[in-house]
């Protein structure tokens, strides 16, 4: 599975060697380290947070047995809307967990659904993301 993360160039470069923190992040599914399926959509978001346009989003291929191992749980884009309006209502954005280690919904923070993100939550997927078996590379 190939995953996507927009941000600075100088974070960048921590995360390609190895230093993805998942208790540090935080979006519309709580606490973790997001990541997409689409470069353009990470290439989008880095732009209009931090106004970088170059060397600033992190390719993570992360091989699918890998994957396989983790306890991931998928959502719909429904599914992922009700929790996404019940984390903001509760003030939780920055903190939730949902006690897997790894959450699939959509992104659905905008009108219409353009991709799908990947909330990496627990230590053993902090662990797969900085570990050997998965490739990082700066784009």
């Amino acid at each position: 599975m190939i995953g996507f993360h927009g941000t600075t160039a100088t974070i960048a470069s921590r995360l390609q060697s190895g230093a993805v923190d998942v208790t540090t992040g935080g979006g519309e599914l709580g606490r973790g380290f997001y990541t997409g399926q689409y470069l353009w959509a990470a290439k989008t978001w880095a732009f209009g947070r931090y106004a970088e346009r170059q060397k600033n989003v992190v390719e993570f291929d992360v091989p699918d047995p890998e994957i396989d191992s983790l306890h991931v749980e998928i959502r719909d884009g429904a599914s992922a809307t009700l929790i996404r309006s019940n984390l903001r209502r509760s003030g939780t954005t920055r903190t939730h967990l949902f006690g897997c280690d790894m959450m699939w919904t959509p992104i659905v923070g905008k009108e219409t659904i353009t991709c799908d993100q990947h909330k990496w939550e627990s230590d053993d997927s902090q662990a797969l993301l900085n570990g050997s078996k998965v490739t990082r590379k700066i784009l």
